[in-house]
């Protein structure tokens, strides 16, 4: 006998159950919850494996989210990373070749300050510091390609090593490349502490639709696949999965607000997520650490059914515990 078929809630292919595996609603790095909400047999491991490697990695190291649960103390040991030049993150300062470098920007717990930490690279700028541009150390130029950039002639060559200091490499790699050192040897950056003023500007592309996914997971969660899988929903399920555009905006950053109250005050700690109907819109809401919040539009076409969707929970940082709340957001009523 056959084993039964199960469909995807985000690619909506049909597969044996054994193609399926857990899903968490929150991303596993916005924190270990004792009692996470979870969905079984309703995203295939294939679309699993995609995300993994793609938004919610994205979301779980080059984001503000990730940022700031190491700030406040509440990322457990967990290290925010960016990726370089390549990054989702990008460091602003006014310092000229500061603009232009590579670097990985680690948060101090318990500040809101970061440390900077350079790749290995070369930046190369017009006497004087001027248009300085920065490649990584494994990927630099010949010199006819930097001449067709506008660098001709002399220019400056300011060498980076790594966080051990190490650039003799990057020194032999110049020279094979066919450029001709003068005063080479200068190490940029050396080790240990270095202060800088600087600002972090985040990429929310993946961001955005790691958000939306959250939401869709949720709903799932609350609600089945059998809803999931209605057309209805397709919008927000190709802009996830496949990051197709939408046809009006979906997610956006609204102002914090808090969901529930305790003994003590405010849920300061914690993250939630909401969601109702307003109309023919079913939104949710998602909030991280109570400081950052995205309301979500998951579709807009009336319903077949009189649904009254209506559902928060709460995921508290302080006792690691996820439970349902009956103390709505105040703007549960309000449309996208």
């Amino acid at each position: 006998m056959n084993a039964p078929l199960l469909t995807c809630i985000y690619c909506k292919e049909r597969k044996p159950a054994a193609h399926f595996n857990r899903e968490h609603v929150m991303q596993a790095s916005m924190g270990s919850f004792r009692n996470a909400l979870v969905l079984k047999e309703k995203e295939c491991r294939a679309c699993n494996d995609h995300f993994a490697v793609t938004i919610d990695l994205a979301f779980g190291r080059d984001s503000k989210e990730a940022f700031d649960r190491v700030w406040l103390g509440t990322a457990g040991g967990k290290v925010f990373k960016s990726s370089g030049l390549s990054s989702r993150v990008r460091v602003e300062t006014d310092d000229p070749y500061g603009k232009r470098l590579a670097l990985r920007a680690e948060p101090i717990a318990g500040s809101t300050n970061f440390s900077l930490h350079p790749q290995k690279q070369v930046v190369f700028a017009k006497p004087g510091g001027i248009d300085p541009i920065a490649f990584a150390a494994n990927a630099l130029p010949t010199p006819s390609e930097l001449a067709a950039m506008g660098y001709t002639g002399e220019f400056e060559a300011r060498v980076y090593g790594d966080e051990h200091g190490n650039i003799d490499r990057t020194l032999a790699t110049l020279r094979e490349l066919g450029f001709k050192l003068q005063d080479a040897g200068e190490l940029m950056w050396e080790p240990g502490p270095k202060v800088m003023s600087a600002s972090l500007v985040f990429n929310t592309a993946d961001q955005f639709r790691a958000v939306a996914k959250v939401a869709f997971n949720y709903f799932a969660h609350m609600y089945g696949a059998g809803l999931a899988l209605h057309t209805g929903f397709d919008q927000i399920r190709q802009y996830i999965r496949y990051n197709l555009p939408p046809a009006r905006v979906v997610v956006k950053p609204v102002a914090p607000c808090g969901i529930a109250e305790s003994p003590d005050g405010p849920f300061a700690r914690a993250h939630w997520i909401a969601l109702w109907r307003a109309g023919n819109e079913l939104i949710a809401e998602v909030c991280f650490i109570s400081s950052t919040c995205y309301r979500v539009l998951l579709r807009d076409e009336p319903f077949g059914t009189d649904y009254a969707f209506a559902s928060a929970h709460i995921f508290d940082l302080r006792d690691m515990t996820v439970r349902p709340s009956s103390t709505a957001p105040s703007r549960m009523l309000l449309g996208f």
